[in-house]
């Protein structure tokens, strides 16, 4: 979240070109701690730890994600899984296009269910 907050000091949200998680297991935590920031994720790569875990991910990508996710089973390891994800636009005006024609840093437009 530090990273985050670091990105937000100008008052725009931070792109997010890949978004790769490998938290052995914890990969639910850190996508409920995203909050309001899954408009400035573009590409997911997540490597996932258990069944449960990958249950739980997917819940919250339906509920939160805008874009495709693909799941594939690691043929190597048992109960692990990669998913990544493609995202799409938030809005008309996407949050992560975060500059305006003349290059001024755009105050950060989140995405309202």
């Amino acid at each position: 979240k530090l990273g985050l907050e670091l990105g937000t000091q100008h008052g725009c949200a931070p792109r997010i070109g890949l978004l790769k998680v490998d938290v052995e297991g914890a990969e639910a935590a850190v996508f409920r701690g995203l909050g309001t920031y899954w408009c400035s994720a573009e590409k997911l790569a997540v490597e996932v730890h258990s069944s449960q875990a990958l249950q739980e991910v997917k819940g919250i990508l339906h509920r939160l994600f805008t874009g495709t996710t693909h799941v594939t089973p690691q043929r190597d390891v048992k109960d692990h899984w990669m998913l990544l994800g493609n995202a799409t636009k938030c809005s008309e005006e996407d949050p992560r296009d975060l500059r305006d024609s003349e290059g001024v840093p755009r105050p950060k437009r989140l995405r309202v269910d």
